[in-house]
């Protein structure tokens, strides 16, 4: 997917008149590194396995819960006040995972 969306930002890019050799992107992953997945003959691989096999990323960030909790507290430092009838306002977080403890982890804080 990564290499995908490199190539998409890279046309975009050339297509507002940026010369190819200007332009350097830095694909970053964040992710639990050691996430299992299986392929269809049943073998078992991490996803740093997966990102670092396909050259998926530039960089890998493992992603635990002290990342979580500083990303919780920038979204409740720079979120909108919004009026509510009870209790405060928090910042809406859109969280995509498919690992079930990961956004468990995310929900608990």
């Amino acid at each position: 997917a990564f290499r995908a969306i490199s190539f998409v930002m890279l046309g975009a890019l050339a297509s507002q008149g940026l010369p190819s050799s200007r332009i350097q992107l830095l694909r970053v992953y964040l992710g639990d590194s050691h996430e299992l997945s299986t392929t269809g003959n049943l073998a078992r691989f991490t996803c740093r396995e997966r990102v670092e096999s396909r050259r998926e990323a530039d960089v890998l960030v493992d992603f635990h819960a002290p990342i979580l909790r500083r990303l919780r507290l920038w979204a409740l430092d720079n979120a909108v006040p919004v009026d509510v009838e009870q209790g405060e306002a928090l910042p809406t977080i859109c969280f995509e995972t498919t690992c079930p403890e990961r956004f468990q982890n995310l929900a608990h804080l």
